[in-house]
């Protein structure tokens, strides 16, 4: 729930900023799901992701914060990718 809610309710400077912040980051499309899965396995898998004692202190938010937003532009240029494949022939 932090990832997909908090962190993105409490951006600094709020919802403009968030989207600053994901139109400056990078963003490939390709890949597969299976490759999708892969890549948040190793976010997961990072030193400092589950903190030793189990909770989260003051700078949680921001030391992730480019991770946040690069998560969310790698998964709109996916969704995008996938409706416009998807809706093509329309």
């Amino acid at each position: 729930m932090l990832w997909d809610t908090e962190m993105v309710a409490n951006w600094p400077g709020g919802l403009p900023a968030l989207q600053a912040a994901v139109e400056a980051a990078s963003a490939p499309a390709g890949g597969t799901p299976k490759d999708w899965a892969e890549e948040s396995y190793r976010i997961v898998a990072t030193d400092g992701f589950y903190p030793a004692t189990h909770k989260l202190d003051a700078e949680y938010a921001q030391r992730w914060s480019s991770t946040v937003a690069q998560r969310l532009a790698v998964a709109s240029a996916r969704l995008a990718a996938v409706l416009n494949t998807s809706l093509a022939g329309l």
